[in-house]
């Protein structure tokens, strides 16, 4: 599907999917940078709050950008935000989350995560 969009919305061939797959891959290490940097999970909700906050305009942007440099930073910090609340919310989980329920709520998150992402594809 991305090859698909790279081919309508830029005129692109492999080259310009590879920066699109790249810019994505890179949000997402620096996504993860940045959450390695945290030492403890304090200070977490506030974080998916900032990048909750933060993935709603990228998106937008990204959906109404149609020149290819803008849309390679917009895919970047939209991939970057985007890891930053799925992986903080699964991590302030695992550590509010009793040992013994914690395998059952995990299953629940992952199952709610995937399940809506599916209902929400229908609309």
């Amino acid at each position: 599907m991305i090859a698909a969009l790279v081919h309508e919305l830029f005129g692109g061939e492999a080259q310009t999917l590879g920066f699109v797959v790249g810019a994505a891959g890179l949000g997402a290490v620096a996504g993860t940078v940045l959450l390695s940097m945290r030492r403890t999970v304090r200070g977490l909700l506030r974080y998916i709050l900032i990048t909750s906050i933060m993935m709603g305009p990228a998106f937008i942007a990204l959906s109404l950008s149609r020149w290819l440099p803008a849309s390679l930073v917009l895919l970047s910090v939209t991939s970057c935000v985007m890891l930053g609340v799925t992986v903080s919310t699964n991590s302030l989980l695992q550590t509010i989350v009793e040992v013994a329920q914690r395998g059952r709520w995990m299953r629940l998150v992952t199952s709610a995560y995937h399940d809506l992402a599916q209902i929400a594809a229908l609309l």
